[in-house]
């Protein structure tokens, strides 16, 4: 049985010349050497699940990137090279503070990643207040995070319509 990766790499070689695609992708499990031949094979887009930068959610989320010490911006910084690159980040998550989820979005409209905003869910129910965060907060900020998802979404694909 192959791995993930590897039955990944023999899918693609199928794919014919001249197609523009797009990935998920994981930090932990993509391996330089996949990077290049997908980016060869007319990879353009990935799309990668980050859901914060903080190393206490990452913990709790046990990210396999976090546990190998994988350093999320420089992962990205180094994919911005090849890639147009669209992260997933959740709002809601038991450590995060305001002031933590804006830089973090600061950062990433920095170097021009985009971003879809989601809600942390458990058991299938949106978390609407933490510890640093209420509930007016949260309900302010999912009408503005969608709109703003919204708008990084046409970003991201504006330029293969």
């Amino acid at each position: 049985v192959l791995t993930y990766p590897a039955r990944f790499m023999e899918i693609i070689e199928h794919i014919p010349k001249g197609n523009k695609w797009g990935a998920l992708i994981n930090i932990d499990d993509i391996e330089p050497m996949h990077l290049w031949k997908m980016r060869k094979k007319g990879c353009v887009n990935l799309y990668v699940g980050l859901e914060s930068f903080n190393p206490l959610d990452l913990a709790y989320f046990e990210k396999p990137f976090y546990k190998k010490k994988i350093n999320p911006k420089d992962f990205l910084l180094r994919l911005r090279k090849g890639f147009n690159v669209h992260v997933f980040v959740l709002r809601g998550l038991p450590n995060q503070t305001k002031e933590e989820f804006d830089e973090m979005l600061e950062w990433l409209d920095s170097h021009d990643i985009s971003y879809t905003i989601s809600r942390l869910h458990i058991d299938g129910v949106h978390v609407m207040e933490t510890e640093h965060l209420d509930r007016e907060f949260m309900e302010k900020k999912f009408i503005e995070d969608m709109e703003l998802t919204r708008h990084n979404l046409h970003k991201f694909i504006s330029k293969y319509l």
